[in-house]
């Protein structure tokens, strides 16, 4: 009862920071306003019908489909009645959907909610976020969540996070906005400090990877200057993932996972850099420099995301 009591005050409170008037509009928030809601998409001379996609989640080749072109097109929603759709789909216990069986039926409904760009999908992102059976459907459903309410959702992901100890929730996080950033800073540092590579440090590294906030680059260069410890080789993991981390910031080539993710495939949100995701050149020599000097190929660290569908990564 009582976690079922704070996943309604997470929805209440997050409902409401959405629709709250004197409250500044996110950007996020404003380009959900500003699209117009439409079921059957044409992008690029091919059309999808998504609400047929929804019918027959459980064929994979028309869940990407849908799924791809909900990342593709720019100003558009699905409408209420094809998210009441998804959610009946979602919570069908006449077919079983619930049962681990139909784990993939749900991560893939939970996954184009979190696409739909309409705010009436966010109350079944954080129930499912809470209390789906499936790590891979909770962690999709925090990332949509993050997706579609922006900072507004952190409380809920904190509560995720912290209390009911749901780990794969970096999607979530990496949309949250600016202030998730010191968070997961104070908490890298905190288990970093404490346990070493034998702590939550590396999970917090992957995330801070795959944000690209430049006030990350202090901390992380701390931990690559981190002696390794020989008796235990995951401190050099942690300084590993750190040094990636850091050696993308030095590529202007690099695209970060989260709102600038879907830059290269026509923007899944608006692609302007925040400013403290401006790595100047004074940033760029400090990294180099500390990198070479712990022994890093700068160049070898430096990877790409791919552009794949959360039901294959669990998140």
């Amino acid at each position: 009862m009582r976690a079922e009591h704070c996943k309604s005050i997470c929805v209440i409170l997050l409902l409401s920071c959405l629709s709250c008037a004197g409250t500044p509009k996110s950007n996020v928030q404003q380009s959900l306003e500003q699209r117009r809601q439409v079921d059957v998409i044409t992008k690029d001379g091919k059309t999808v019908d998504v609400r047929k996609a929804i019918r027959n989640l459980h064929n994979r080749k028309m869940y990407l489909e849908a799924w791809k072109i909900l990342v593709l097109t720019k100003n558009a929603s699905l409408s209420s009645p094809t998210v009441k759709l998804l959610i009946t789909v979602l919570n069908d216990n006449s077919k079983g959907v619930l049962n681990d069986k139909f784990e993939d039926i749900r991560a893939r409904a939970v996954s184009l909610l979190g696409l739909s760009r309409n705010p009436e999908a966010i109350a079944i992102l954080t129930d499912r976020m809470f209390s789906d059976p499936a790590w891979r459907v909770r962690g999709t459903a925090g990332t949509g969540l993050g997706r579609l309410a922006g900072e507004a959702a952190l409380p809920a992901l904190l509560e995720a996070l912290e209390k009911r100890k749901i780990s794969n929730l970096n999607g979530g996080f990496l949309y949250a906005g600016d202030k998730a950033v010191p968070i997961i800073i104070q908490w890298m540092e905190e288990d970093f400090a404490k346990n070493g590579g034998k702590s939550h440090a590396a999970t917090h590294v992957k995330r801070l990877k795959r944000i690209g906030d430049r006030r990350a680059i202090a901390p992380l260069l701390r931990i690559v200057a981190h002696p390794g410890s020989p008796s235990d080789s995951r401190i050099d993991v942690v300084r590993f993932d750190a040094a990636e981390a850091l050696a993308n910031f030095t590529s202007e080539d690099w695209y970060y996972y989260g709102p600038e993710r879907y830059s290269k495939y026509l923007a899944f949100e608006p692609a302007a850099r925040r400013a403290n995701r401006r790595v100047n050149a004074s940033d760029r020599k400090r990294i180099v420099k500390a990198l070479q000097k712990a022994g890093y190929d700068v160049e070898r660290l430096i990877f790409t995301v791919p552009l794949s569908p959360p039901d294959d990564k669990g998140e």
